[in-house]
């Protein structure tokens, strides 16, 4: 994987997107650094924050996971060009989706 983008939406947050030179699927990692409003110190027991997957329609994607059953976690929005969605995984881990929102 080859560095594709990097960004700091906010302060202190550190945004990397990754792409595969094979097949062009792109991975996008985030943290907060010391200097970011949201940064916490690790404590043990901590766990992964969230998953984001891009899909081709989240509106779809988000009303297909909340039927079957998945608890929502944040109610999908739409903001910035973008629709996006969080429901908790068994363990409580957020997973989102998001699509582009041309209509924003």
């Amino acid at each position: 994987m080859k560095v594709a983008g990097k960004r700091s939406p906010i302060p202190g947050e550190i945004v990397y997107t990754l792409a595969s030179e094979d097949t062009g699927q792109r991975l996008t990692i985030m943290w907060y650094g010391r200097n970011c409003r949201l940064y916490k110190k690790y404590e043990k027991g901590d766990e992964m924050d969230h998953l984001l997957f891009g899909v081709p329609d989240a509106e779809k994607a988000f009303k297909r996971l909340v039927a079957k059953g998945a608890p929502v976690a944040m109610e999908l929005f739409r903001g910035k060009g973008i629709k996006m969605g969080f429901v908790k995984d068994p363990d409580g881990i957020w997973v989102g989706v998001r699509s582009e929102d041309p209509a924003q």
